[in-house]
């Protein structure tokens, strides 16, 4: 989205802390980062290079991984001079973690507010006709009916916006009603991408696999990123 030298403005509606300490109790007793970023870490590949030259820059170019970005690092890392990036989150922890970390950066807006009402309030933005929209809510209570709401309501909003929405995965089976759904609700005006992948073995008791829906992928990314995951599955494949 960043080959065209015009503004781009990003929105990240569930923001979270921004970085994660790996060494951290919370951490340390679920260990889900070992066999995530953990199996990533130390990798000559390539494809790898972009994710972890951020990860060795916050962890002070050490081999020991210690400190994991979140989404909003990610996206500030890719700010240009001309690009934008709101982050939202409501609980206070967090939002303390975002303020310092970004507070300072005039091209960072933070809200302490709902993201999904934000996202209804905030569009279109304001200096730019393109905008990358992740939503990764924790999928909670009325999540799935929030984003049933919300969606259609920013994309006629702003049409051509690419919304990049993250969704866990059980067993492929049990995914797919959401899928469905978000395909229907998007219509067939606009082209969807669905990306998914399983590392562990499919029950209905854990998450075992993760999903990306993105309406209005850019030109050239399915192809890019295709391929990619396939390779990611099989690294991250548990037994």
């Amino acid at each position: 989205m960043q080959r065209k030298d015009t503004p781009l403005a990003m929105f990240d509606t569930h923001a979270g802390a921004g970085m994660y300490d790996l060494t951290a109790t919370p951490s340390q007793k679920t260990g889900e980062w070992k066999v995530g970023i953990g199996k990533l870490w130390g990798s000559n590949d390539p494809d790898w290079q972009p994710l972890l030259s951020i990860i060795k820059n916050i962890n002070g170019d050490t081999d020991k991984l210690g400190y994991y970005p979140g989404s909003p690092l990610l996206m500030a890392e890719h700010l240009r001079i001309i690009d934008t990036l709101t982050l939202c989150e409501t609980s206070d922890g967090p939002m303390k973690h975002l303020r310092d970390n970004f507070g300072n950066q005039r091209r960072i807006h933070i809200h302490q507010r709902d993201g999904y009402e934000a996202l209804i309030a905030l569009l279109p933005p304001k200096g730019a006709k393109r905008a990358l929209i992740h939503i990764d809510p924790p999928f909670e209570q009325n999540d799935y009916a929030h984003l049933y709401d919300t969606v259609p309501k920013a994309l006629h909003r702003f049409r051509q916006g690419v919304f990049a929405i993250w969704y866990p995965v059980k067993t492929r089976a049990s995914a797919l009603p959401f899928v469905n759904k978000m395909r229907a609700l998007v219509g067939d005006d606009e082209k969807v991408l669905n990306l998914s992948m399983m590392t562990g073995l499919e029950n209905t008791l854990a998450m075992n696999g993760t999903g990306m829906f993105i309406i209005n992928p850019p030109f050239g990314f399915e192809a890019h990123i295709k391929k990619r995951i396939v390779k990611l599955e099989r690294l991250l494949k548990q037994d």
